[in-house]
């Protein structure tokens, strides 16, 4: 690792580095204070907050952070690799931020250990004021061995922005819908009503094409629940399956386009967050699920026993709710998270597209393992998502999972299955399922 110091445009120290595979700068090679202080402007920094920072830099973001964070503010700034460090404190004199009695650094070679400290700092900012910062730069100094780390703390910034940036808007649907969802059924109703029956969980993804007859041979046979996303509903229906149980959760007015033209009338999942389109096109049975996470639920659900966990997505809330209502097995369907053969929906959703040029450069772009053992590209926020299911998996130790998608992201501690090998093992129900 090369890092070597380099006078800025505006006269100002700047750093350019070879990791090895490539050259850039730590900082702006024109202006690393405006930079900096253009990139601390982009947060919500109120005074007194704490804030956690990965990446030391040349310090400049740091000096900005503390001037708008004021004198009761507390600012946590990780590095990972010692020696990266000294040969930053080479170029520049960072003792004032050191100093700092505001200021807790820490800088190690452990990535067991700063993996810890960082979850620990991070979860207690997570539901606050606080805020998490990467100095991006930074993350290009990371060892290719600590991939782990790099994708942690994107997939940490992505949750809490997405977390930010959507806050406005779920506040003004909450107001709007507040009324109506103190007067309809509450999915708590359910929970525990449907021990030991399997729940089918049905998705947007690619590979629900490839299931759809065999569901509807799974509804024909009376084999159990099926739960779909609003995604997921134009192509049901178009092949003659009928859910017992729908979920929307999409705060943005472009979810009622899952519903639009639909003569459907199966219970509606909600959030009380959902956009109130949802509420007033949709004339079927709406169901109340109040999400963790959002201090204003009070009002509408005040017992945390009866909160679901949302995971960010429509699927994920919809995974909480079905271990809630007791289902056993559960089975994906259409459930990739991911991008196998550059098609990111199924056919017949508003979402379907097929992406002709998926490169690996693109900045949001992974490769995973499919359940084929071959490797496939997905996005951040589907790895997002995988991964909160497979620790919303872990946690189950007595429930049974099976994954109908090949080709999707494998999902740990979920038993690969075609539909079709897996309706042969289940018994058909004598009676019928009533929501």
């Amino acid at each position: 690792m090369m890092i070597e110091s380099v006078q800025a445009k505006c006269g100002c120290v700047s750093a350019k580095v070879n990791n090895g595979t490539k050259d850039f700068y730590l900082h702006s090679s024109y202006d690393p204070l405006k930079e900096a202080a253009k990139l601390v402007a982009s947060y919500n920094i109120i005074p007194g907050s704490t804030i956690v920072v990965y990446g030391v830099g040349l310090g400049y973001h740091v000096r900005e952070m503390l001037n708008r964070t004021g004198p009761e503010g507390r600012v946590i700034l990780f590095q990972l690799g010692v020696d990266i460090f000294r040969k930053i404190t080479g170029i520049v004199n960072l003792a004032d931020i050191l100093n700092d009695s505001r200021v807790t650094t820490i800088i190690t070679d452990d990535k067991g250990k700063l993996t810890e400290e960082l979850a620990l700092h991070i979860t207690e900012i997570i539901d606050s004021r606080g805020q998490l910062i990467i100095h991006r730069p930074s993350l290009d100094l990371l060892p290719a061995t600590a991939i782990e780390i790099k994708q942690a703390l994107e997939e940490w910034e992505i949750t809490k922005a997405t977390q930010q940036r959507f806050l406005p808007l779920l506040q003004e649907n909450l107001k709007s819908n507040m009324s109506y969802c103190q007067g309809i059924p509450r999915i708590e109703e359910l929970f525990g009503r449907f021990t030991s029956i399997p729940i089918v969980l049905v998705a947007g993804g690619p590979s629900l094409d490839d299931e759809l007859e065999n569901l509807r041979y799974f509804a024909k046979r009376n084999k159990g629940l099926i739960i779909a996303v609003g995604t997921s509903l134009k192509p049901l229906i178009e092949k003659g399956i009928t859910p017992h149980l729908a979920i929307i959760t999409d705060p943005q007015p472009i979810v009622k386009e899952q519903i639009r033209g639909l003569k459907l009338h199966v219970p509606l999942i909600i959030l009380p967050t959902v956009h109130p389109v949802v509420i007033e096109s949709y004339a079927g049975l709406k169901i109340l699920a109040c999400q963790k996470g959002l201090d204003s639920i009070n009002e509408l659900c005040s017992d945390d026993s009866i909160l679901v966990e949302t995971g960010g997505s429509v699927t994920t809330t919809m995974l909480d709710i079905a271990l809630k209502m007791g289902g056993d097995p559960l089975v994906f369907i259409g459930v990739d998270l991911a991008y196998p053969g550059g098609k990111t929906h199924a056919s017949n959703t508003m979402y379907q597209q097929i992406i002709g040029d998926l490169r690996m450069k693109d900045n949001h772009l992974r490769l995973v393992r499919n359940n084929r053992g071959e490797k496939v590209r997905t996005s951040k926020v589907f790895d997002i998502y995988r991964k909160w299911i497979e620790d919303r998996i872990a946690r189950e130790k007595r429930v049974t999972f099976y994954n109908t998608s090949l080709d999707g992201a494998a999902i740990k501690g979920t038993t690969v299955i075609s539909l079709a090998e897996l309706i042969d093992k289940l018994p058909s129900r004598n009676k019928k399922i009533i929501i």
